[in-house]
């Protein structure tokens, strides 16, 4: 038995997705042939003081494994085009 996580998408770029059109991904479970780890991370620096880092680690052996995945996002107000100061959230 292949165990495979589904998820479904509603909302993708700003623009909402028809519940009849949705996007699916399928993602394999991380397989470990000996113990050990396995991880992606991510750092990202935009304008308006935007700092975003996001990962994803995996340990495991060929029992069993353990994932942590982890996202910390943060910005800066900025002002809209009247001057106004619009807070970031």
């Amino acid at each position: 038995m292949r165990a495979v996580r589904r998820s479904r998408v509603c909302f993708a770029r700003g623009f909402l997705i028809s519940p009849a059109l949705p996007l699916r991904f399928d993602q394999e479970p991380p397989r470990f042939a000996k113990p050990g780890m396995q991880g992606d991370a991510c750092l990202l620096a935009a304008s308006g003081d935007r700092r975003d880092a996001n990962a994803d680690l995996s340990l495991g052996s060929e029992k069993g494994y353990l994932r942590l995945i982890g996202n910390k996002a943060r910005a800066d107000d900025y002002k809209d085009g009247n001057g106004e100061r619009v807070p970031s959230q």
